[in-house]
């Protein structure tokens, strides 16, 4: 089987001929990606600055392992909250604390 391949001049050439922009468009809600680095910065930040609720902890895990329910990127965040706790900023994660 012989494969055609395209030859580009140059990173001009590509785009002007290869590239469709529409095609990419359509996948890009109000022109923006798929993923949104602010609301997982916001969310990560809002986790990190709220109380570890232990209860709350317990049924997001509950949760991830019993149902197959999606959980909401606050709930994938929370967790971090009790690592924190146990591994404080500059303390070696898993570290005695004395």
């Amino acid at each position: 089987m012989a494969y055609n391949i395209r030859q580009f001049k140059d990173e001009q050439d590509y785009r002007e001929h290869f590239i469709v922009q529409g095609e990419i468009d359509k996948y890009l809600p109000g022109g923006k990606h798929f993923i949104d680095d602010d609301l997982i910065n916001r969310t990560l930040a809002e986790a990190d600055a709220a109380p570890v609720d232990p209860e709350r902890i317990r049924a997001i895990i509950a949760k991830s392992e019993e149902t197959c329910e999606t959980l909401e990127p606050a709930e994938v965040a929370a967790p971090r909250a009790v690592a924190r706790e146990r591994d404080p900023p500059g303390v070696a994660a898993g570290a005695e604390l004395g």
